[in-house]
């Protein structure tokens, strides 16, 4: 299947990038920039699942917490985990430079969106795989890329997604943080939420 570049919704896919990155400085947007580079050049993405059981929680911001969490959902049920990392990987293509260029230039993407869209691009045949091996695709944090990825993609092959939400909403009111962000631009179809609060 060929993915539609032009449907992606790139003000959900980077929102977390964009709130950040007006939070740092130059050093710190070289170093990330310099990390995008090596990534993009030598790896690829790789799902690694605990378990064979489906569907699963997809999650790639690893954190104790988190993972403490998931497995609590997880223990005793049908659902299985799965995190995201990294393998060697070089696969490389003049096709993937070309849609990242017209991308960049439609919708006005910077520099380290190109270098995370080219990345996303170079892995669409793992994500793709990954996905119409699931009956749903749960995603623990959809706000983080690779997350907001995969449920973009499911979405065009007609997959439904699920949002979980993985921490507690405050209400930001004029203050932006990043957590203002975490509910807008969403990707998946549902998100379960922690009671009527969060659901309005």
């Amino acid at each position: 299947m060929n993915v539609n570049l032009d449907v992606i919704n790139y003000q959900s896919l980077f929102r977390v990038w964009r709130y950040s990155s007006s939070k740092i400085g130059r050093v710190s947007r070289f170093f990330i920039i310099t990390k995008s580079v090596i990534r993009l050049v030598f790896f690829k993405i790789k799902f690694l699942d605990k378990n064979q059981k489906q569907p699963k929680i997809i999650n790639s911001y690893l954190r104790q917490d988190y993972s403490d969490f998931i497995d609590k959902l997880t223990v005793n049920n049908g659902l299985g985990r799965c995190s995201i990392g990294c393998q060697f990987g070089l696969g490389h293509k003049l096709r993937y430079f070309k849609d990242v260029i017209r991308q960049v230039k439609l919708n006005k993407l910077e520099l380290n969106e190109a270098l995370l869209l080219y990345f996303l691009i170079k892995s669409n045949d793992i994500f793709l795989k990954f996905i119409e091996k699931e009956s749903v695709v749960i995603l623990f944090a959809e706000m983080q890329i690779f997350e907001n990825y995969i449920a973009q993609l499911a979405r065009q092959v007609v997959c439904h997604t699920i949002g979980l939400q993985h921490g507690f909403y405050s209400n930001d009111y004029d203050s932006p943080t990043v957590n203002s962000l975490n509910y807008k631009n969403i990707a998946v179809d549902e998100i379960l939420a922690w009671g009527s609060i969060s659901h309005d």
